[in-house]
């Protein structure tokens, strides 16, 4: 059955049911929800969020890892115009009050398990079992949503000491996922595993490309992890950022599994090229993606029977009439995936370039077949001896390298040059010394941009995080060289 369309104003989980009532949308481990059933139930969460006096233009906080039950809330909120914003619930308890008040959020909707945490919140705090046993009596009726309306609310990932919370509109999800949809098909019967949370945009667009396909998405089981669910539940489609793939890699036992897929939607952050030509080599469905927040998931990927020297790209532009390279290489995009604006205390602000481009502040090029290659953050460049050194093709060329899994460039002070590059490296197996990888990259990299210094990977740093703390490692580099 074809998917249903992303600009007509009915909601899409209605649409769905109407579609395809029958089919499966929503596969835990111990219940599921068809698309007629997922409507009923947002219908009655609707009456709910009434009864608590929870308005359109409202703001609510949601506190719950990835359920049927998150969900359909979220949908709900949707459906009945507040403004829903996932946060996640592990974040320490001052924090997800501060911001929560900060960003004028009425209530915090809670799962039990974390609720016990709050009991001193100024906020009303809402409990989501709660909400979903509460009788409400409903009626059928044809729900339009302005597509233009603020819908969700979800904080960037960047390393800034108070991350921003980006806004986007029903119509951003919609746009991203349909053209998303069309570059990567997805159908009824698919099962795409929920394997990165809601409250960040990856996790959100794995909702939405379903919802326009009416296929299944599948939830892993509590304390399950990532191997045991992609086992226990054969998923047609995957979302991983690098390192998820690169433990998965360490399981043979998984790798039936991973090859037997449909696709594997790899992104998040830097992808190691030695990663990538491990996972060409075992025949994984992979496709490299480039996206941030602000353009609610995907901006380029690559496509269905790509080789490999195009999967070492991040892909195609998904909306090549809305993206440009801009002035010093940076990436600027536009057009009905473009979030909303930050949420700025009473209002959404979206900075823009005089003609009305978004500018990431992220670098790429395009290549001669039209293949964007992300250089690196505008931020985090530096000069050495008046050349402009980008610090992630340096760590590129580092993770190429059999011996090192990870690598980050800093700037430190030289006393001819200004400044030169300080290597932290997490090795795979014994540390080697800087004149051994000097000697490795010479070929590669230029004089000026061959590592000067090498220290250890800081412990405080976990591999997990795609986004490192550039300034403290800074810091911590030029404590090591004073000591």
């Amino acid at each position: 059955m074809s998917s249903i369309s992303r600009s007509d104003p009915l909601c899409p989980l209605q649409l769905a049911a109407n579609t395809a009532p029958h089919a499966l949308a929503l596969m835990a481990a111990d219940r599921t929800f068809t698309y007629a059933e997922c409507h009923q139930q947002v219908n009655r969460l609707v009456t709910v969020l009434r009864q608590h006096d929870l308005q359109q233009g409202e703001a609510a906080a949601l506190l719950a890892d990835s359920t049927p039950e998150s969900v359909l809330l979220l949908l709900a909120c949707i459906r009945r115009g507040i403004l829903a914003f996932p946060l996640n619930p592990r974040f320490p308890n001052d924090f997800i009050c501060e911001r929560s008040q900060a960003l004028r959020c009425k209530k915090i909707i809670c799962s039990d398990n974390y609720r016990a945490a709050f009991k001193q919140a100024e906020h009303s705090i809402l409990s989501l079992e709660s909400m979903h046993s509460t009788t409400a009596i409903t009626s059928e009726q044809a729900n339009n949503i302005p597509q233009h309306r603020p819908a969700t609310m979800v904080l960037t990932s960047g390393s800034a000491a108070t991350p921003k919370a980006a806004v986007h509109s029903l119509e951003n999800h919609l746009a991203n996922a349909a053209r998303s949809n069309q570059n990567l098909p997805l159908q009824q019967g698919d099962r795409w595993l929920m394997s990165l949370p809601l409250y960040h945009v990856a996790g959100l667009g794995v909702l939405f490309r379903c919802l326009l396909a009416q296929a299944t998405i599948v939830f892993p089981a509590p304390e399950e992890n990532l191997q045991e669910s992609i086992l226990r539940t054969c998923p047609t489609h995957l979302s991983l950022v690098a390192t998820q793939l690169y433990r998965l890699s360490q399981d043979k036992t998984v790798l039936p599994a991973l090859q037997a897929c449909k696709a594997i939607l790899l992104g998040g952050g830097p992808i190691p090229k030695t990663l990538l030509r491990q996972a060409h080599t075992a025949k994984l469905p992979i496709y490299t993606t480039y996206g941030l927040t602000e353009a609610a998931t995907q901006v380029s990927t690559t496509r269905p029977g790509d080789t490999l020297e195009h999967l070492l790209s991040s892909g195609l532009p998904l909306f090549p009439e809305n993206f440009r390279i801009g002035t010093n290489d940076e990436i600027q995009i536009r057009g009905e995936n473009l979030f909303l604006g930050y949420q700025e205390g009473s209002g959404i602000t979206r900075p823009e370039t005089p003609d009305g481009w978004f500018a990431t502040r992220d670098r790429g090029m395009l290549d001669t077949e039209g293949y964007l290659h992300v250089l690196g953050r505008l931020d985090n460049m530096f000069i050495a001896g008046g050349e402009n050194i980008q610090p992630e093709s340096i760590e590129d060329e580092l993770e190429s390298l059999p011996t090192i899994r990870r690598a980050i460039i800093v700037p430190v002070p030289h006393p001819e040059f200004g400044n030169s590059p300080a290597a932290f490296i997490l090795w795979n197996n014994e540390a080697q010394p800087l004149e051994v990888l000097v000697s490795a990259l010479q070929s590669q990299i230029p004089p000026y941009a061959l590592p000067r210094h090498l220290f250890p990977w800081p412990e405080e740093i976990t591999i997990e995080q795609s986004k490192i703390p550039r300034h403290s490692l800074k810091d911590l580099a030029l404590r090591l060289l004073a000591s």
